[in-house]
């Protein structure tokens, strides 16, 4: 049987709910089915969520994807687009068309028309909960290991979580949403340190292993430090900047900050860990 290799298009389109706009950009709304001050640069977004939102306006119903994590900013802030994104968005069904993985609608329009109602205080105990758990996710591996991408998904659900639970006019539908954003966030979270044989003495491919994974912790959408290479030399003293692997004791991997200040000597053990 030939082998079938798939583009990247087709492994993105397996991984991800795609929604595509259908003309042009098309506008973005929260939770409430209110229309947001927002701009996307592209023709597609990848959602993961495919539910009924209440118009306290319109008094009805439609069907919405959230959007999963994405350069959207507020307009004004094209600038600095990817530290004003958030997580509380969505997309009207009849604007987009959806390509890739399928998503179950998660409620039905009676639901959506109940959750318009106020939250009230208990209503809004396990969002608390979730939200009083964010300092030890962000110290867990998961977390501070992963890539930029899903550290901001968790860090965006978290902020609007917090909106949410401050708000004393949030509906039902708010509180729901952002506590079903903080868990599909957390559970999305794959950082895991590199399996190493020996963690004193790491084999070049190990070694390299270990840099990528110090370089994925560090990267962000901010200006971000970065991870350099140093090597002892023979014929003086202290660490210099370098290329490649001469083992544990004549290389060290160094986090030069972006602010310039000095440089801070990285663990190999707190990003490896024996097989």
């Amino acid at each position: 049987m030939a082998k079938q290799y798939l583009s990247g298009e087709d492994v993105y389109n397996m991984r991800y709910s795609v929604a595509d706009f259908k003309i042009g950009p098309t506008a973005f709304y929260n939770v409430n089915g209110e229309k947001v001050d927002t701009k996307f640069d592209g023709d597609e977004l990848a959602v993961n969520q495919k539910l009924y939102l209440w118009d306290a306006k319109e008094n009805k119903a439609e069907l919405y994807y959230h959007v999963q994590n994405s350069l959207v900013y507020k307009s004004g802030a094209e600038d600095d687009r990817q530290n004003t994104a958030y997580s509380n968005l969505y997309v009207k069904a009849s604007d987009v068309a959806l390509s890739g993985r399928k998503l179950k609608t998660s409620n039905t329009e009676a639901e959506a028309k109940a959750n318009s109602a106020l939250a009230t205080a208990s209503e809004k105990t396990s969002l608390t909960n979730a939200i009083s758990d964010e300092s030890t996710v962000k110290a867990s591996d998961k977390y501070r290991l992963d890539n930029w991408v899903n550290r901001s998904l968790y860090d965006q659900a978290i902020e609007n979580a917090k909106t949410v639970a401050a708000d004393k006019d949030a509906t039902k539908a708010a509180v729901n949403e952002a506590l079903w954003q903080v868990n599909f966030a957390k559970k999305n979270l794959k950082g895991v340190k590199v399996k190493a044989k020996d963690i004193n003495n790491l084999t070049p491919l190990e070694a390299q292993q270990v840099l990528n994974l110090m370089r994925q912790a560090y990267n962000s959408d901010k200006n971000y430090p970065m991870v350099e290479v140093y090597q002892k030399w023979a014929h003086k003293p202290g660490y210099y900047p370098a290329e490649g692997w001469k083992g544990n004791q004549k290389t060290r991997y160094y986090l030069i900050p972006s602010s310039g200040a000095k440089k801070v000597l990285l663990k190999f053990s707190d990003f490896a860990t024996k097989k």
